[in-house]
């Protein structure tokens, strides 16, 4: 007998933070493991902006982003999350899949829904772990190196049109 998962790609709650968290903290390196509060306080201030894939109900990937000041990056560490007054970025904070659920192209769902959902000029993140070529894929350019908890990473930008 086999079964059929369903797959959904909805806008992140709150609810979704201890998922999140748990999700991350599998995939990530403990330098980058955030707190259930952190996330929780993002979710609540940037829901339009934040979205997670989720498997029969459970949640097996997200991207988190949020608006933002551009040629800035948003430390992991800060469990208060402080909405921008004037924000000229969306900054994607973070993004993450299940290694049970790659390959089925949910990690560039969830990015199409952050890069759709943007209303600002800007978009940048910055890319860890060697995943640079992936954000090229959509338009990212690398804007500057720097040293990121620790370890290498490029801060990329894009225009919002392309």
């Amino acid at each position: 007998m086999t079964t059929t998962m369903h797959i959904h790609v909805r806008r992140a709650c709150q609810a979704d933070a201890a998922a999140i968290s748990a999700l991350g903290s599998e995939h990530y390196p403990k330098a980058y493991e955030e707190a259930v509060e952190s996330i929780y306080e993002k979710l609540k201030s940037a829901k339009a902006s934040c979205w997670v894939a989720t498997a029969d109900g459970y949640v097996v990937g997200y991207g988190l982003a949020f608006p933002y000041l551009l040629n800035e990056c948003c430390p992991l560490t800060s469990a208060a999350y402080e909405e921008i007054r004037e924000p000229n970025c969306t900054y994607i904070h973070d993004l993450c899949v299940s290694a049970r659920f790659r390959g089925l192209k949910l990690a560039r769902q969830l990015v199409e829904k952050i890069i759709e959902a943007n209303a600002l000029p800007h978009l940048a993140l910055t890319a860890v772990l060697g995943s640079q070529a992936f954000w090229a894929q959509f338009g990212f350019q690398t804007a500057r190196l720097l040293e990121y908890h620790g370890t290498p990473a490029h801060y990329m930008t894009r225009p919002a049109k392309l």
